[in-house]
């Protein structure tokens, strides 16, 4: 993905967290511990999003609005299902900067995104770890082939998604 394209899901991210938070919106349904910091802790109920658990591309911390990123790619293909990861409420469906994506809140003010799906689920369905939130969309998104891109963020934090997975290790890059 090019820079101009990790700018625009940084964008994506800031406008829908902006529609969630001028529409009132609070983050506290059934999920994760509110002790969760960003890459710190599982909760034993997370599932992945999408089976088999292959990534194209990782996690890229990046600064707000800098090039990165900001959630990990996903090998999939058009048609299949993608399950919520946790126990949550859905905050946002619909489509943001032309790709459609789905936005759940879980508890711990983490949320995750999912994206591009065509949503079997509307705002303020309650859904547990594993329902079925939609399917992926043939939308383009990853230069390898057809991708779920999920994120993950706590407040406005965003943090590698695939620390929320029990049983997951992920190396984080040596800080000099």
């Amino acid at each position: 993905m090019s820079d101009m394209n990790s700018v625009l899901l940084g964008l994506l991210a800031a406008a829908v967290t902006s529609t969630m938070l001028t529409s009132g919106w609070e983050s506290h349904p059934a999920g994760l511990s509110p002790s969760l910091e960003p890459g710190v802790g599982v909760d034993t109920r997370a599932t992945a999003p999408v089976q088999p658990l292959d990534v194209v591309r990782g996690f890229d911390a990046a600064e707000t609005y800098a090039p990165g990123h900001r959630g990990v790619d996903l090998r999939a293909w058009p048609g299949q299902v993608v399950r919520s990861v946790l126990p949550g409420s859905v905050q946002f469906v619909g489509k943001v900067a032309g790709r459609p994506i789905v936005v759940i809140a879980h508890d711990g003010d983490v949320l995750t995104t999912y994206l591009p799906i065509r949503p079997s689920v509307r705002v303020g369905d309650v859904v547990s770890s594993a329902d079925p939130i939609g399917r992926l969309a043939a939308a383009p998104h990853c230069s390898t082939g057809p991708c779920l891109h999920w994120g993950a963020r706590r407040h406005f934090a965003y943090f590698d998604p695939l620390t929320l997975l029990p049983g997951r290790v992920v190396l984080l890059p040596e800080v000099p």
